[in-house]
């Protein structure tokens, strides 16, 4: 049935609708909890990036700079609240509703547009992403206008439709190293899709022409990819989560009602009820097989395919290439980026089972109330999940205590996220990291790797406490401390203790801090047993 001019309003009205709730469940709360250590990352190299440009930044992360330096110059407009910061990634979220929507509508029909941007408006995953201060939901949307550009240009075969999908790949590339593996699948879909060899060898140009523009930065921060912070956590994830390196549970963290890890923070507590996991699981396994179904059914395999090969690509290479020895592959954040494709798949199924029969549509009402039910659980669960406040205390008790001369020494990633509640209090107290060399990667101390060398991490506590010795007398030493548990087989402990130490044998002695706001978080130290 052809499209009429009210079909069309109403179309665009209801889209609307959807589009407008999916910005309100995303903005509700938006500021509720705290920056995390990735987030803190964000803010310190936004901000370095703006006030030093982007080489001062390329040795701590080389990550590109594109996303970092465009949220420093929106920090500078507006401030840099948590609500703030956060505020552009949710309304890039928001953006990939009608885009998956456009984007079904064009390589299937209106009912899978309708399922697929219904799902994507919901999913727990692409919510909470949209939810931080981080790239993810950018390159979320940059798939998703890659396919559409490349399906455009193989189609239409113009010149400007090239590029379109030239410039798209440049800006994911830009944005994050990943867009390495999108150049890859649009590469091997303008081979195998195009029509003819002039449009192929125009496609091969366009995709050509997106990775000779990134080769530069490529080479020229080779040399600092395996020294860079987020090899460091990249590596400390595998050490602390190694189930997480098997193929099923890695595709698991992109689907519905999935048991996401603990590194989502309030996304995996509390866990999904196994029940509805493992049901949530079943339906959409249901739904994939049926989409193969379908596809063949209706002459869908070529437009499928240019929804599973970037998903494949994707998530496949860099988890092969993680296997291989080179850990650059983390679960559940560097495969987000397939949320829009993974919908897609799903709702290639669910819409055509609606528009067939009564057991269709039988088929798809469950397969929907399951996805549905699973979402709703983890977005609720996120609503009512306490929220830990002790970094934005920590910060309020240094505010009214510290004093200009004193410093204060956080380990690792305390020290970025420590020195951004400090200075929302409008302090000045300086922050140093403890040990002195995660300034070459702050925010990425491991622990697991630091305690395997104790002499150099005692070399380290000694050489940031003769630096200490040149603070007045009268200065205080403030140390955020972690949770040690059982201190004699605490890793936070074996590496802390080195510190404390070397604080004892220089003459700093511990403060007795009655102040219950002050426990187990900060440790004061002064050059006098007497506590003042």
């Amino acid at each position: 049935m052809a499209d009429t001019p009210g079909r069309v309003a109403s179309t665009w009205w209801w889209l609307t609708g959807l589009t407008l709730g999916a910005l309100a469940l995303r903005l509700t709360g938006l500021d509720r909890f705290l920056l995390w250590e990735d987030e803190a990352a964000t803010w310190y190299f936004a901000r370095l990036i703006v006030d030093r440009g982007p080489s001062a930044a390329l040795t701590l992360e080389p990550t590109p700079p594109l996303y970092y330096g465009a949220l420093g110059l929106w920090m500078q407009w507006f401030g840099d609240a948590p609500f703030v910061m956060r505020l552009p990634s949710a309304l890039a979220g928001v953006l990939a509703v009608p885009m998956v929507f456009v984007l079904g509508r064009r390589l299937f029909d209106a009912k899978v547009a309708w399922v697929a941007a219904c799902l994507i408006a919901i999913h727990p995953l692409h919510v909470f992403i949209s939810r931080e201060a981080r790239v993810y939901p950018f390159l979320v949307l940059a798939v998703l206008v890659a396919i559409g550009c490349a399906w455009r240009a193989i189609e239409h075969d113009r010149i400007i439709d090239w590029a379109a999908l030239s410039l798209t790949l440049i800006l994911a590339c830009y944005s994050h190293f990943y867009g390495m593996f999108l150049i890859m699948a649009c590469g091997l879909l303008v081979v195998f899709a195009s029509r003819g060899w002039p449009s192929r060898i125009r496609g091969v140009v366009a995709v050509g022409v997106a990775g000779l523009a990134f080769l530069p930065y490529v080479l020229f921060t080779l040399p600092h990819l395996r020294e860079s912070g987020a090899a460091w956590s990249v590596e400390q994830f595998y050490r602390i989560f190694p189930a997480f390196e098997a193929l099923p549970p890695v595709f698991e963290l992109t689907l519905f009602g999935a048991g996401y890890h603990l590194l989502m923070r309030e996304l995996a507590h509390p866990p999904t009820p196994e029940v509805l996991r493992l049901l949530a699981l079943l339906a959409q396994a249901v739904a994939m097989v049926g989409a193969v179904v379908v596809a063949r059914a209706r002459g869908w395999l070529r437009p499928l395919a240019f929804v599973v090969v970037p998903w494949w690509i994707l998530i496949l290479v860099p988890w092969a290439i993680t296997r291989a020895g080179r850990v650059i592959f983390q679960p559940g954040r560097h495969d987000v980026y397939v949320i829009g494709v993974v919908v897609l798949v799903l709702a290639v199924a669910i819409g055509a089972w609606w528009a067939g029969s009564w057991r269709g549509r039988t088929v798809a009402a469950v397969v929907m109330t399951v996805l549905v039910l699973g979402a709703s659980h983890r977005l609720l669960a996120t609503a009512v999940h306490p929220v830990n406040t002790s970094f934005v205390d920590t910060a309020t008790w240094l505010t009214t205590h510290a004093e200009d001369d004193d410093v204060v020494v956080t380990t690792g990633v305390r020290r970025l996220i420590t020195e951004y509640y400090v200075r929302q209090q409008a302090s000045e107290v300086v922050v140093r990291s403890y040990p002195p060399s995660t300034d070459q990667h702050p925010g990425w101390s491991d622990p697991l790797t630091l305690v395997e060398d104790l002499p150099a991490l005692e070399a380290e506590a000694s050489q940031l406490v003769a630096e200490l010795g040149a603070l007045p007398d009268h200065a205080t030493v403030w140390v955020v401390v972690r949770n040690y548990g059982d201190r004699r087989t605490s890793l936070p402990w074996q590496v802390d203790r080195p510190l404390f130490a070397a604080l004892r044998d220089a003459g700093w002695w511990p403060l007795t801090l009655d102040d219950d706001a002050s426990q187990n978080r900060i440790q004061g130290y002064r050059r006098s047993t007497e506590d003042g």
